[in-house]
């Protein structure tokens, strides 16, 4: 089912600040944020609670995006 009023380009620019951020902190394991991305290019969406978590991890690591 698809999400009203996401803007898939926005979402997609989190997942690659925190593939560019996760290049200098190795100790942070990206194939969640990987299969999101592969997700996003594949099927062209994300579920709500994907979309929640991508920004749970960007708050808790205080990534720039």
């Amino acid at each position: 089912m698809a999400i009203r009023g996401v803007d898939w380009d926005a979402i997609e620019e989190k997942i690659q600040a925190v593939q560019d951020w996760a290049d200098t902190h190795t100790d942070f394991d990206c194939d969640f944020v990987d299969s999101l991305g592969e997700q996003l290019e594949c099927q062209g969406e994300l579920s709500l609670k994907q979309i929640n978590a991508l920004d749970n991890i960007i708050e808790r690591f205080y990534i720039e995006v």
